[in-house]
């Protein structure tokens, strides 16, 4: 397993090596289950640009047949998303998961500003204590998507992969998703259909 410092994966660690910069406050991530710890998203350039392309095409599927047939062209083999690419104002999730003692079996970043973080964890028992549709902060909801995750790669026995990078703009990020019924975000695989708690 590759050492890391966990302070390098907060989001002020990803954002500018631990300080502040400018306006830059929000972040987008994005988990999804992977068949092996050697998946190409383990390499944050390659995590980095799924994740900057994903978030342009989601925005533009009214549903989610349109989805998984653009998925089947832009997809790395074997990589199969749970979230849309969520937003955090000021949070890490990779950060917040290494605060609670959840070992990666791989985790790397970019080194530069701006730095894209990509890390695989086999999946272990962990139960959020608030579900997703009871969560209002980035937080709860993160961990409420994280339970349910981890659970589905524990049933498919798969890698659960998360890609975090600074950037986007958490404000104006509103409601860019179509709305979509239960039925439509079972059909495209992913557990919710909302980057906020508050969309």
């Amino acid at each position: 397993m590759n050492q890391y410092n966990a302070d390098d994966y907060t989001f002020l660690g990803l954002c500018n090596y631990g300080k502040p910069l400018g306006v830059v406050d929000s972040m987008s991530y994005l988990i999804g289950l992977i068949d092996s710890p050697e998946h190409e998203v383990g390499n944050p350039r390659n995590a980095k640009g799924l994740l900057s392309c994903l978030f342009d095409v989601e925005e533009q599927q009214e549903n989610a047949a349109e989805l998984l047939k653009v998925q089947k062209v832009l997809l790395m083999k074997y990589y199969y998303p749970q979230t849309p690419c969520m937003l955090t104002k000021g949070w890490c999730p990779i950060g917040a998961v290494l605060g609670r003692g959840l070992k990666p079996v791989k985790l790397q970043r970019e080194a530069k500003v701006r730095a894209a973080a990509t890390g695989i964890w086999e999946p272990v028992s962990f139960k959020s204590e608030k579900s997703v549709a009871d969560s209002r902060t980035v937080e709860d909801l993160f961990w409420a998507i994280l339970s349910e995750a981890f659970q589905r790669a524990h049933e498919r026995k798969l890698y659960l992969n998360i890609i975090a990078s600074p950037g986007w703009a958490y404000d104006s990020e509103v409601n860019t998703l179509s709305e979509w019924s239960t039925e439509e975000i079972n059909l495209s695989g992913r557990i919710l259909w909302r980057r906020r708690p508050e969309d």
